[in-house]
């Protein structure tokens, strides 16, 4: 549905949800968005990913000038995805956390290969 969609209007609040992973699944399909000054819409819209916003008036005013500009252009989407998979893929981030525990690196290459041979 997302890659089908122009644009996912996010208006979670931090307090009551997590990071926003629908943010980056977002952002893996190609679909632009619009998300509260929160959490992943904070963190994302400071990298230049998606629009964040602080208030109702500010949604709306985004919203309007988002119907008259919609566009997906492949670079965007590519550069979306290219970040989503390299800060955000579990392989990766489990990778990097086993180093950072100074975990051996057999046991490293080991867990890595077993990840990778799951079927999720």
């Amino acid at each position: 549905l997302m890659s089908a969609a122009d644009l996912l209007i996010w208006n979670s609040y931090s307090g009551t949800e997590g990071y926003g992973l629908v943010l980056l699944e977002a952002m893996l399909y190609g679909c632009e968005w619009i998300a509260r000054n929160d959490a992943a819409g904070l963190d994302l819209a400071s990298k230049g990913f998606g629009i964040s916003y602080n208030t109702k008036d500010q949604l709306i005013e985004l919203m309007r000038n988002y119907a008259i500009k919609t566009s997906k252009e492949p670079s965007t989407v590519d550069s979306n995805k290219m970040f989503v998979i390299k800060h955000h893929d579990p392989l990766i981030v489990t990778a990097n956390m086993l180093e950072k525990l100074n975990i051996s690196t057999e046991f490293q290459k080991l867990f890595i290969d077993t990840m990778q041979n799951c079927e999720l």
